[in-house]
């Protein structure tokens, strides 16, 4: 993924300098192993204790993570709707949603992770996103709990990393949560998944709920994450033929957005593929 600078008002604009690595920002306030980090964006708290997590150096650097995934969205989330952000991480995409949605929409944001689910609270609540709710959860294709693994820092270099683990025998139990089962509240107008490895078992517990509203979708998927699960990227194509979407446009090399087919193109960078 290649995340994106903030805007910036043209007259604070400086040129970018390649050959040196970017001033990363320093706590305001810490509290216990988490930092406050004034960012253009707004507040946010990260982990001070993990210097070398992506998504953590990204934010610290000024740089706003998962930008153009959010900005694919935008264009179909309509205000007094609900968003699906699955994978919320730091709560930052579920920020960005909650604006778009405006205070009588809902967001919904799981985080399988209980650290990052608390720090992704603590964000909302930081802001006036009293529409965001968050889930202590992975978004599954069946209720009830899963294994989850530690996260792998030198494979994935991110707290962002760790899925449900397919055999449900891995580390510690989670508590998964079944889309179709959730309230929603509003109508739906747009998912995003982040989750890398187990964005297909979310969706698959998401048909009905795509079938009665369909939203835009936006997914991750990274071929190298996909051995622990035995899936591949034709299980994607077939997944999206058969709730009767169409692949529109990729986002960032590993991002795609898929549509129900009767919707307008996109104007991003289109799929050939489907």
């Amino acid at each position: 993924m290649i995340p994106e600078r903030l805007d910036m008002p043209s007259h604070s604009r400086a040129p970018i300098e390649v050959d040196r690595a970017p001033v990363l920002l320093e706590p305001s306030v810490v509290d216990g192993r988490l930092g406050r980090f004034d960012t253009a964006g707004g507040s946010v708290w990260l982990p001070i204790d993990s210097p070398d997590d992506v998504i953590v150096r990204d934010i610290r650097a000024g740089l706003l993570f998962e930008g153009p995934v959010i900005r694919a969205l935008l264009p179909f989330i309509r205000p007094g709707t609900a968003v699906l952000d699955i994978g919320a991480h730091f709560g930052q995409t579920a920020i960005a949603f909650s604006d778009a949605v405006g205070s009588d929409g809902r967001v919904h944001a799981s985080e399988v992770d209980d650290q990052l689910a608390g720090i992704c609270e603590r964000n909302v609540r930081s802001r006036p996103c009293g529409n965001v709710i968050v889930h202590r959860a992975a978004a599954w294709d069946a209720g009830g709990s899963g294994g989850f693994p530690a996260p792998d820092f030198h494979r994935l270099g991110s707290h962002a990393s760790s899925p449900v683990a397919s055999d449900g025998r891995d580390g510690a139990r989670v508590r998964t949560v079944v889309v179709d089962e959730i309230d929603l509240q509003r109508p739906l107008s747009a998912i995003k998944v982040g989750a890398r490895r187990t964005g297909l078992h979310a969706l698959t517990g998401a048909r009905t709920t795509i079938a009665r509203y369909g939203p835009a979708v936006i997914f991750k998927f990274e071929q190298q994450l996909q051995a622990e699960f035995g899936t591949s990227f034709q299980d994607w194509v077939d997944f999206v033929a058969s709730i009767d979407y169409r692949f529109d446009s990729i986002v960032c090399d590993v991002n795609y957005l898929a549509l129900p087919r009767t919707t307008a193109t996109h104007r991003s960078e289109p799929c050939h593929f489907a």
